[in-house]
C-alpha cells in the first residue's frame, strides 16, 4: 500500500479520469481534487466516494491549495481545452496565465513535493513551472512523450503481432506535431526491429515507418474529432509517472524535463528519456541516435523555445 497523498488540480475529463485511476490502484492513502467550479467537483468527488468499498481504503476530497502543503505529489492538470484541429502549441496563450495563477497559490501554500504538468502544451508549461514554481528542476515533470511512446508501441505491436510489453521504442521531442520518432533504437527483445521484421518477413520499409509515425503524432487529433478529449490513456501514463516516483523506481520515462546539454539543447523542457526516482527526474539518459534524429530533435527543440520566447518572455 503506498501511504502517500496526491493532489490534483483541474477536475475536467483528464483530472477526474486520472482520479478514478487513482483511486481504483490504491496508490496513495489520500487524494485531494481541486477545480473552479465547485458545484461540479462536489458531484465528482461524492461519485468517487460512493465507489471506497470496492478500492483499497483511500480518502477522497474536495480541497483548496492549503491542503496541498503536504502532499507528495500535485498534478497540473488545469486548463482549457483543445479544440478540433487545434494544434498543442496554440494553447499556450490560452494557459500560460492559468498556470502562472495556479504557481502563485500552490507556492503560497508550502508545496515542496514533486509536480507533475500534464496540461496543454506539456513542454511549455513545464519550462514556465521550472522556472517559476520555487521547486527544485527535477522536482517538475511534464508527461512529456510518455503517452506517444505508448502509442507508438502499440501500432508497432499492431504491425508485428507482438505484445508491446516486448518492444522498446521511443518518441522524443515536443509532445505534438514536431515529435520525433527513434527508430534506430527501435528493439523488440534486445533484436533491432528491422531485423526482427526481415526476420519473419513482415514488410518494413520507409513507408511503413513514416504511416506510423503519422498515425502516432496525428492520434489526438483523431480521437477528439472523434470524441471531444483524450483521457483515458493520458490517465494511465499519467499513473505509471507517479508510480515510478512513489515506488522510487528508475525507471526511464520520456519526460518533459530539462536538458542541460543533453543532444545538444540547453534549458528548454522536452521530451527525453529519464530516469525517475523518489526525487523526480533523477537523470537524463543520452540514448545513441542518428544525424537525422539528432537534426529532427533539434528543430523541435528549436520550435518550442521559439514559442515559449513568443508567448512568455515576450509578453
Amino acid at each position: 500500500m503506498f501511504k502517500r497523498k496526491i493532489g490534483i488540480i483541474g477536475a475536467g475529463a483528464v483530472g477526474i479520469t486520472f482520479a478514478y485511476t487513482a483511486e481504483l490502484s490504491g496508490i496513495c492513502r489520500e487524494l485531494v481534487i481541486l477545480d473552479v467550479n465547485q458545484e461540479r467537483l462536489s458531484g465528482e468527488v461524492m461519485d468517487l466516494n460512493h465507489g471506497l468499498s470496492f478500492v483499497p481504503r483511500m480518502k477522497i476530497t474536495a480541497g483548496d491549495y492549503d491542503s496541498l502543503q503536504d502532499a507528495d505529489i500535485v498534478v497540473l492538470a488545469a486548463g482549457v481545452a483543445q479544440k478540433q484541429g487545434e494544434s498543442r502549441l496554440n494553447l499556450a496563450r490560452r494557459n500560460v496565465a492559468i498556470t502562472r495563477d495556479i504557481l502563485g497559490k500552490l507556492k503560497a501554500s508550502g508545496f515542496k513535493g514533486i509536480l507533475l504538468v500534464v496540461a496543454n502544451p506539456v513542454d511549455i508549461l513545464t519550462r514556465l513551472c521550472v522556472a517559476e514554481s520555487g521547486l527544485p528542476e527535477g522536482h517538475v515533470i511534464g508527461s512529456g512523450t510518455v503517452l506517444d511512446t505508448a502509442r507508438f508501441r502499440y501500432f508497432l505491436s499492431e504491425l508485428i503481432n507482438v505484445d508491446p510489453h516486448n518492444i522498446h521504442a521511443y518518441i522524443v521531442g515536443e509532445h505534438g506535431d514536431s515529435e520525433v520518432a527513434l527508430w534506430s533504437s527501435a528493439v523488440v527483445s534486445g533484436m533491432g526491429i528491422d531485423d526482427y521484421c526481415r526476420q519473419l518477413g513482415i514488410p518494413f520499409d520507409e513507408s511503413v515507418k513514416k504511416s506510423i509515425t503519422d498515425r502516432v503524432r496525428d492520434s489526438a487529433y483523431h480521437i477528439i474529432e472523434s470524441k471531444g478529449v483524450t483521457n483515458y490513456a493520458i490517465s494511465l501514463a499519467m499513473l505509471r509517472i507517479i508510480k515510478a516516483v512513489l515506488g522510487d523506481e528508475r525507471r526511464i520515462l520520456t519526460v518533459s524535463s530539462s536538458a542541460d546539454g543533453h543532444y545538444g539543447i540547453d534549458n528548454i523542457s522536452i521530451g527525453i528519456p529519464a530516469l525517475v526516482g523518489a526525487n523526480g527526474v533523477e537523470s537524463i539518459i543520452e540514448l545513441p541516435i542518428s544525424a537525422k534524429e539528432r537534426e529532427q530533435l533539434q528543430n523541435s527543440a528549436d520550435q518550442l523555445d521559439k514559442t515559449y520566447q513568443d508567448v512568455i518572455v515576450e509578453k
